[in-house]
């Protein structure tokens, strides 16, 4: 979750913006001329760097800057509180919780909140949140490095928050569900590190979902198969690739538009054509992403004829083919496989003959298109097994760039992960 566009990005590193900036920053809020209507609602508050470095603030300094917050905070008494806490170091100086009991003084305000924290200030700052939080739209709890398992959060404090629609929660440890949280009213969830059994008592539990996206981790506590209608969007991850599938195969979701899985090999395709079959759902966007360890690569032509037929309404396709030869992709999107397809994203592990694709593009452009829509973007990604995204691959004839170009003049938005092709196409 980022900051609402109308934020005072108060970021830094926050030791590292000079003292005189800062007051400058509050100041200009304090001195508004309508205060209430144009004071920014919003503070974000970084406070190490991304090494992990405390630093030492004068005190006097600190407490000019907490004055500052304090006018600032009550001039815009009115508005609503965008809030952002992200301390990255473990070790934190000046202690933030002046900083904390300021802010928790306007909790009443708060709307969209991010906070990244320690888990022991987590645990600090809700158990002294004790009102309400009648405004909270946006709630996103993330911990700034690795912490063992830990015991869960209370968040009864959410309990009476009927406006809260967004939940992300990223702990790095194991989390039940979590009690005083409104799942019933929830519409977007993120969460990492979820045992499989446990994301399905979310997924449950909230039937006003509609945008969900889920790290699982397997267990072997058995759980039972879920039909959710009103979900939309679905992206599912896992660190062995095979217990995101095998979560896959326990859902049913009619309602489905987008869908993001790990990558997928010959054995995890039935898991997806399964999945579309038992849902019937109206997909129209769908991306695998390389992540994880396990699983292979989609082989052979058949199985992509197989996963193209599967997905006749799909206009977006982000496709990781792994070490498969992406030509096979190409063949195929020449003929009436995928017809709506208007945006294709390509990563790949072979090297790609460009003049087949070049046909492919062609033949979903312009005045070629007979019976399917016309191909708009198209972005290749090559990534060498061995030597990484900067391998070379493969070369381009005069020819070749030539068509291409024209390509790009009918308006098709095309990249190449090759820095020297882009520039050679512009």
């Amino acid at each position: 979750m980022v900051p609402p566009p109308e934020t005072v990005a108060y970021s830094g590193p926050f030791f590292k913006i000079p003292f005189e900036i800062k007051s400058k920053i509050f100041g200009h809020c304090i001195e508004s001329s309508e205060p209430d209507s144009k004071s920014a609602p919003s503070c974000w508050v970084r406070s190490a760097d991304s090494g992990g470095s405390s630093h030492e603030v004068a005190p006097s300094r600190y407490t000019s800057l907490l004055e500052l917050l304090r006018i600032w905070l009550t001039r815009s008494a009115t508005r609503p509180l965008n809030l952002a806490l992200h301390y990255q170091g473990i070790r934190i100086r000046p202690t933030p919780a002046p900083i904390h009991f300021l802010l928790l003084q306007h909790s009443h305000r708060w709307e969209h909140v991010i906070l990244c924290l320690p888990y022991s200030d987590l645990v600090e700052l809700f158990e002294k949140c004790t009102g309400s939080l009648p405004l909270l739209r946006a709630l996103a709890i993330t911990l700034p490095h690795y912490e063992p398992v830990l015991p869960p959060l209370s968040f009864e404090v959410l309990r009476h928050s009927s406006l809260l629609q967004t939940l992300e929660m990223s702990l790095n440890c194991v989390q039940p569900l979590l009690s005083g949280v409104p799942w019933t009213q929830l519409t977007s969830f993120n969460g990492h590190h979820l045992p499989a059994y446990n994301a399905l008592d979310v997924l449950r539990n909230s039937p006003a979902l509609r945008e969900c996206r889920m790290k699982i981790i397997q267990s072997d506590k058995p759980y039972a198969a879920l039909h959710l209608p009103e979900l939309r969007v679905f992206h599912v991850d896992a660190i062995w690739i095979s217990d995101a599938f095998a979560f896959l195969a326990r859902l049913t979701l009619p309602g489905l538009q987008r869908l993001q899985c790990p990558r997928v090999d010959n054995h995890s395709v039935t898991h997806i054509l399964a999945f579309l079959s038992r849902s019937l759902c109206p997909l129209t966007h769908f991306s695998t992403v390389s992540k994880g360890h396990g699983g292979g690569s989609l082989e052979g032509e058949e199985s992509f004829v197989d996963l193209f037929t599967a997905l006749p309404h799909l206009v977006e396709m982000k496709l990781d083919v792994g070490l498969s030869t992406p030509n096979f992709v190409a063949s195929l999107l020449r003929s009436h496989y995928l017809p709506q397809l208007t945006r294709l994203k390509i990563w790949a592990r072979q090297v790609m003959d460009y003049e087949v694709f070049v046909n492919m593009l062609e033949s979903r452009t312009g005045t070629n298109v007979q019976g399917t829509a016309e191909l708009r973007s198209f972005a290749w990604s090559y990534e060498h097994p061995f030597y990484g995204s900067g391998a070379p691959s493969g070369s381009l004839s005069p020819e070749l760039v030539e068509r291409m170009k024209v390509l790009i003049r009918r308006g098709i938005e095309m990249e190449l992960n090759d820095s020297a092709f882009n520039t050679i196409l512009r």
